[in-house]
């Protein structure tokens, strides 16, 4: 399990390395023992990328606001941390089970989940 959370996480490059300085984005207490758990459940494993995919992407999405938005570099780390904490909220969730027939004649309940997470840019996805 280690393994892949290494190759799928890369190492996130210092605020050195990119050449303005950035608030170094840390995964929650709660989370960290994520990649070195035997079995860890979904949802925390759909927390812990989250908040990877954040330390890896902050950076850049900062940089890119420097190109495209006339900001200051508070307002601009600002405006960033606001929309990824908009991003990593669910919205809405619904559960739903239903009965199906297999062909053999037995029944089984489907358990179904459907959550939208992106309400911060339209159409909505789940």
């Amino acid at each position: 399990m280690t393994s892949i959370f290494k190759r799928v996480v890369p190492n996130v490059p210092s605020a050195w390395q990119l050449k303005f300085w950035v608030r170094r984005y840390e995964i929650p207490e709660h989370l960290k023992t994520i990649a070195t758990d035997s079995d860890p459940s979904f949802y925390r494993m759909v927390d812990y990328f989250y908040h990877s995919a954040v330390q890896v992407a902050e950076p850049s999405l900062i940089e890119h606001l420097k190109k495209h938005m006339h900001l200051s570099d508070k307002k601009r780390m600002q405006r960033v941390a606001g929309i990824l904490k908009v991003m990593g909220s669910c919205n809405s969730s619904l559960q739903f089970e239903f009965p199906l027939q297999r062909k053999n004649g037995d029944y089984e309940i489907v358990h179904a989940y459907r959550s939208q997470h992106s309400v911060h840019r339209l159409p909505c996805k789940g």
